[in-house]
């Protein structure tokens, strides 16, 4: 009975609830209106976004110093060792050296024309010749041994010349007596035109110059001298022609000095004379003739 009664109040329910109709035009303008608002509030939210300002990015600079710093130093200590591996590359490699050349030996026809000028220089630096140029001429050295006690003989340089200086170290051998030591000496000719035409001058061993001159069939010894110092073992003996003056000087000492109008131009030679039939032997080593300018 009373489940009748239940059923029957839930008929009566329903029977007076009435069922809305709505309007089709009004649901879709408000479906329209939601898409707009839901629209509007997009495009509000985008403009507030894009109107705050953009948040730079957080540079920790510190970090950034120290990774530079070990970038620079791995750099500096990769090429430290890049050089040590080169250098020790080298190293190990044989160095090939190009060859030392010695410097050249001197030349010795320069070297002795150096010193025999040195010794022209001192010449003049003493007044021997008044000349102030002059040409070098190398006699060369001789050797010979004489046995005439009468006569003596010349033997030619190939140098000639009228204003001249001769210059020569003589040294000699010899076996006899003072007295036949007198007559022998060592000696230059000069101004040999020919056989018959020449001037010589000896040095004796007992420290005499003699001078004689040869003109045609005339045959004199002209003035002599002598030379008081010690003879030595070379002895320098320097003969002088200039403007017809005669000079010798032995070991820088003048022993003749005199003019004579018949001295000439000719070939210079050497010359021995002796005062024994055992001979004498003269050596003239560093010869040499400069002719006067």
């Amino acid at each position: 009975m009373s489940g009748m009664v239940v059923l029957l109040l839930v008929m009566l329910a329903c029977a007076t609830t009435p069922t809305p109709t709505v309007d089709p035009g009004l649901e879709q303008t408000a479906v329209a209106l939601g898409v707009m608002a839901t629209q509007n509030a997009k495009n509000q939210a985008t403009l507030q976004a894009a109107s705050l300002p953009t948040a730079a990015p957080t540079v920790d600079t510190l970090a950034t110093e120290q990774a530079a710093a070990q970038l620079q130093a791995a750099t500096a200590a990769a090429q430290q060792a890049q050089a040590q591996t080169e250098a020790a590359a080298q190293a190990a490699e044989p160095t090939t050296q190009p060859p030392t050349e010695a410097p050249p030996p001197p030349d010795p026809a320069e070297a002795r024309a150096a010193e025999m000028d040195s010794i022209i220089q001192q010449m003049k630096s003493k007044n021997w010749f008044k000349a102030s140029e002059w040409e070098y001429h190398d006699a060369g050295s001789f050797e010979q041994t004489w046995y005439d006690t009468k006569t003596f003989d010349r033997w030619g340089t190939g140098i000639d010349g009228g204003n001249v200086v001769i210059y020569g170290e003589a040294s000699w051998r010899f076996v006899g007596t003072a007295k036949e030591g007198e007559q022998s000496g060592c000696g230059f000719a000069y101004g040999e035109g020919d056989l018959d035409h020449w001037h010589a001058s000896f040095l004796t061993m007992d420290g005499v110059v003699h001078t004689y001159r040869q003109r045609g069939g005339e045959f004199i010894e002209m003035k002599g001298g002598n030379y008081y110092g010690k003879m030595t073992d070379p002895t320098q003996i320097v003969v002088v022609v200039e403007d017809k003056m005669l000079s010798v000087f032995i070991n820088g000492v003048e022993a003749v000095r005199f003019r004579d109008p018949y001295l000439q131009s000719g070939e210079v030679s050497f010359s021995v004379k002796t005062g024994s039939t055992r001979g004498f032997t003269c050596t003239i080593e560093n010869a040499a003739v400069w002719e006067l300018r």
